[in-house]
């Protein structure tokens, strides 16, 4: 084979190369219009008051990826009849685009159910927390900064606390309100948008902590897990799913997210929305 045909030999390998990694991308970018919704059920034996079951959706790292305006994502969540739903951080981005989309779809799953939201670090870096806070108390959602929130659902009290941490470098949930938690006779959640943080709070005696934050890792490796997450590093302890320990009264379960902030694709990694069964 002389030089002529070795280059254009080497330009058909390299074009089709290039043309299966972008059908990958390319259906990669399709998958991740569709999220994934798992379902997970938790025995609370330090409640032992109704023995009823609690249904939780927990919803994180939006990014504006869907608004009041998707009927189909919404009725989808609807579905599962959730008595209380959670927003873990991140509904906006730090660039501020897409604002009205997060408030508008959180205010449409509040006129069904109980909506309880926190912050996450794009709130934080973003120059409209206080209005997206604003904005969502004024539709009734219920939106934590180091707060409890204590509500009966089903003849069941649950207390929620919201953890109102800058970065996962800084826990700034005061000590005293964790303990109050504890104390709690009831269901105990807490709130955190960083799931590494966890390595903190499990010392404590509560029930769950729901987190997101870790995007799943961004790109999961088929057998090894997700590659990377901010706070976290490479290849992440926490990235998704539930997370026990014989050394830890509370259970971690942590959301992949639904959205997306960077120009890296989600990659083996459907946006995941937890649908919790507590009993």
């Amino acid at each position: 084979m002389n030089n002529k045909h070795r280059r254009k030999a080497f330009k058909r390998i390299i074009f089709a190369f290039t043309a299966v990694i972008l059908l990958f991308l390319c259906s990669q970018i399709i998958v991740n219009r569709f999220p994934e919704f798992t379902q997970y059920s938790i025995d609370v034996k330090s409640y032992g008051g109704n023995s009823g079951n609690l249904t939780v959706c927990h919803l994180s790292d939006l990014h504006q990826a869907y608004s009041g305006n998707d009927r189909e994502f919404i009725d989808k969540i609807l579905s599962f009849s959730p008595d209380i739903i959670f927003h873990t951080g991140d509904l906006v981005s730090s660039n501020d685009k897409g604002i009205s989309d997060g408030i508008s779809l959180l205010s449409a799953l509040a006129e069904h159910c109980t909506v309880v939201a926190i912050s996450g670090n794009h709130e934080h870096r973003g120059t409209h927390h206080e209005a997206v806070k604003t904005a969502l108390k004024e539709k009734g959602v219920v939106y934590l900064e180091n707060e409890i929130f204590y509500t009966e659902i089903k003849g069941m009290p649950v207390a929620v606390l919201g953890a109102d941490e800058v970065s996962s470098q800084y826990i700034s949930t005061p000590k005293s309100l964790i303990e109050e938690l504890e104390e709690f006779r009831g269901i105990r959640i807490l709130l955190s948008h960083y799931p590494e943080n966890f390595n903190y709070y499990r010392q404590f005696d509560f029930d769950i902590q729901l987190s997101g934050h870790a995007h799943g890792g961004q790109i999961i490796i088929p057998l090894v897990g997700g590659l990377f997450s901010p706070g976290q590093g490479f290849f992440p302890e926490y990235t998704s799913g539930i997370y026990t320990y014989e050394d830890s009264a509370p259970t971690l379960i942590v959301s992949r997210g639904i959205g997306n902030h960077v120009p890296i694709p989600r990659i083996f990694n459907r946006p995941h929305i937890p649908i919790i069964s507590i009993s």
